[in-house]
């Protein structure tokens, strides 16, 4: 399936929506994973709640035979700490998006070997951030294996003093072909719309989150205002969407914060296209609760840049077209991403890198960085936008330049998060020393 501007502006055919709401204060909730669990990767046989056909019986890859995959939870300054066994016949890593870890933990396969057949091992972390992130498979894996989509899932990493909520929803949305040949099929672990009771004027806290990697998904909001909080994990100066819609792409997050009309009556997340579709509907009953003051914004991450010194970076572009030497798979300056190749750049920790990705193809291309977050830069270098990123979408046609600082050892990848395109070949790798 291309992933084109169609794909962003018309309604998927398929999603698997997962829900995980917490009333503030509450310590659990029954999908979430606790930290020190065990991750059994194994087969199994899912039914979707859908009227789509075929509705049974859909093969797919689980941890611990659940769909969706648990939300793991837990407070800045945690560990998480997962008992991890393969019992697949196949191969399987985890990568832990947007969590910035040394290259041998975060499951990138620059650094880290895949977990073999019935091998055991253990994944233990702390992650340096508060924010929303997400587990999922190796790109090789998913691109071979589309049942492997049911390992993917939600870490979220409170901040020590959030911002004080009625509720805290994770809504994380993917699209589920049955084989690579199919046309997806619907896959909800909730019947939807996921529902949720609220008083009048609460306010509720939604963390959205594309696990599909293949398609963008334009979400909008009905009689709700949505203030955007933080984006791909990192916190942003409050805005409001243009339209009360968001572009979700491929891997991308964000955090959400709204205030529920004050009235009695219903609110909902849709989404966009020639028909909308309810994924999460709230219905206010009772009594308004009293009003909240304006929320001004998290505090900033004190452990990213205030600036980066654009003047002294190091530079690389990376031109996308499709190359007819490698069976017209899109590629990164027409070579293909090779583990012993040619670095996209090589630089000493704590240097300022900036890239330029040039999209000859007529389809979007989604953009993943590794290990590092990274700003998008306007079009005349003169500035950047006003959030961190790990994931980019570059129009078709067009050039997008980004800069982030280097400043975490190891070998990281700058791949498609196009699942299919990165494993065939659009993903290259940089060096920091």
């Amino acid at each position: 399936m291309s992933f084109d501007r169609r794909s962003l502006l018309a309604s998927s055919a398929a999603l698997l929506v997962s829900k995980t709401a917490f009333a503030q204060g509450s310590s659990a909730a029954k999908e979430a994973a606790a930290p020190g669990t065990t991750f059994n990767f194994r087969k199994a046989s899912w039914s979707p709640e859908t009227s789509a056909k075929p509705a049974t019986n859909v093969p797919v890859f689980s941890i611990n035979g659940q769909l969706p995959a648990p939300v793991i939870r837990l407070k800045l300054g945690e560990e998480v700490r997962l008992q991890v066994k393969n019992s697949l016949e196949v191969p399987a890593l985890l990568n832990w998006h947007g969590v910035r870890l040394a290259g041998a933990l975060i499951g990138d396969p620059l650094t880290q070997p895949q977990l073999g057949p019935g091998d055991s091992t253990e994944i233990a972390f702390t992650p340096p951030d508060a924010g929303t992130f997400f587990y999922q498979p190796s790109s090789a894996l998913l691109a071979q294996y589309p049942e492997a989509r049911g390992l993917s899932g939600v870490l979220v990493v409170e901040e020590t003093l959030p911002p004080p909520v009625a509720h805290d929803i994770v809504l994380a949305l993917d699209d589920w072909p049955q084989s690579a040949q199919d046309a997806p099929l619907i896959v909800t672990g909730h019947a939807t719309p996921v529902l949720l009771n609220a008083a009048p004027g609460a306010r509720v806290r939604v963390r959205l989150v594309n696990l599909s990697t293949r398609a963008a998904l334009p979400i909008g909001f009905n009689s709700l205002r949505p203030l955007v909080i933080a984006i791909d994990g990192q916190p942003c100066d409050p805005f409001e969407p243009a339209r009360a819609t968001l572009p979700l792409g491929p891997g991308a997050r964000f955090d959400i914060l709204c205030d529920l009309p004050r009235e009695p009556g219903a609110a909902s997340i849709v989404l966009r296209g020639e028909t909308e579709r309810v994924l999460a509907l709230c219905k206010l009953e009772g009594a308004p609760l009293a009003e909240t003051p304006a929320f001004t914004g998290l505090p900033a991450n004190p452990l990213l840049p205030i600036a980066i010194n654009l003047e002294k970076a190091a530079r690389a572009d990376l031109v996308m077209e499709a190359s007819t030497a490698a069976g017209s798979n899109i590629l990164f300056n027409g070579t293909p991403g090779a583990l012993q190749g040619k670095p996209i750049v090589s630089v000493k920790r704590g240097t300022a890198v900036s890239l330029g990705f040039i999209n000859k193809t007529s389809e979007l291309q989604p953009i993943r960085l590794h290990g590092h977050v990274m700003r998008l830069l306007h079009a005349l270098d003169d500035g950047w936008e006003p959030y961190w990123r790990d994931t980019i979408i570059v129009p078709p046609g067009k050039t997008s330049r980004i800069a982030f600082v280097a400043d975490n050892p190891g070998r990281w990848m700058v791949e498609s998060a196009i699942a299919a395109q990165s494993a065939a070949g659009l993903w290259g790798w940089f060096n920091v020393k």
